[in-house]
C-alpha cells in the first residue's frame, strides 16, 4: 500500500527505525573515544573530528540507506497490491536478516572509516589506536 506524499512503507520504516538507532550507538562510540579514550590524539580539535563524524555518518546512512533500499524493493506494492511472487516472499521472511547483515557492514565500514582513514589522515595510526576502533566499529 502507498503512503501518502509518495512513502514506500517498508524501506521508510526500516530507515525510521534504523537510522537513529545506529546515531545513538555512533553517538556514544565517537563520546567515548574523542573524550574517554586515553589513547586518542587531540591533534584537530573537536570540531575537526565533530565534522568528520557528521560527514562520515552522512556517508555512512546514505549507503545503508540505499543497500537496503535496493534490497527491500521487491516488497513495494505495485499498482496498490502487495507482491505474491516467490521472490517477494523468499525477501520478506529473510529481511530481518538482510538488515542485520547491511547493518553489521556499515558498523565494519564505520571501524575502517574511523579508525583507520582518519588517523591515518592525522598522520597518527598505530595498531594499538586501530585494533579496539576496529573491532567496537566506530569513531
Amino acid at each position: 500500500m502507498m503512503r501518502e506524499r509518495g512513502y514506500r512503507w517498508p524501506a521508510w520504516l526500516q530507515m525510521a527505525v534504523l537510522v537513529p538507532a545506529n546515531l545513538i550507538g555512533a553517538l556514544v562510540s565517537f563520546t567515548y573515544f574523542t573524550f574517554v579514550d586515553q589513547l586518542t590524539p587531540r591533534t584537530d580539535g573537536i570540531s575537526g573530528a565533530a565534522l568528520f563524524f557528521v560527514v562520515g555518518f552522512a556517508l555512512l546512512a546514505a549507503f545503508v540507506s540505499f543497500w537496503a533500499d535496493r534490497w527491500s524493493r521487491v516488497l513495494d506494492p505495485v499498482d496498490g497490491r502487495w507482491p505474491t511472487s516467490m521472490e517477494a516472499r523468499r525477501r520478506a521472511l529473510l529481511l530481518p536478516y538482510a538488515l542485520a547483515g547491511i547493518v553489521f557492514c556499515g558498523w565494519a565500514l564505520a571501524g575502517l572509516l574511523f579508525g583507520v582513514i582518519r588517523p591515518l589522515m592525522l598522520g597518527v595510526f598505530t595498531v594499538e589506536r586501530a585494533s579496539p576502533r576496529l573491532t567496537l566499529g566506530s569513531s
